[in-house]
């Protein structure tokens, strides 16, 4: 497998997971922009980061938050599956 596909694969388990909350969700395939999942419902927008075999680093999490300006409706959820097991980060949520 290449690093495109098994990324891939982390990706389409998230984006099932929140299409199985009742939420639509929208794919960026090839990683060219910030998020590689967008989930939406009337209620909310979740901006969603996947990455496979290595951990966020704080730069990056501090990168994400400071790069756009986020809906007070959305948040932003960072998923990282490593060998150590698999995390979800929500790094901004509206009050």
């Amino acid at each position: 497998m290449t690093y495109y596909t098994v990324g891939r694969s982390y990706e389409y388990k998230i984006m099932n997971e929140y299409r199985n909350l009742g939420y639509y969700v929208i794919r960026s395939a090839g990683s060219h922009g910030l998020f590689d999942l967008v989930a939406f419902n009337e209620n909310e927008i979740i901006f969603i980061c996947c990455r496979k075999g290595r951990k966020w680093k704080e730069s990056d999490l501090t990168a994400i938050k400071n790069s756009v300006k986020i809906p007070s409706n959305a948040r932003i959820l960072l998923c990282e599956k490593t060998n150590d097991g698999e995390r979800k980060h929500i790094i901004y949520k509206p009050l």
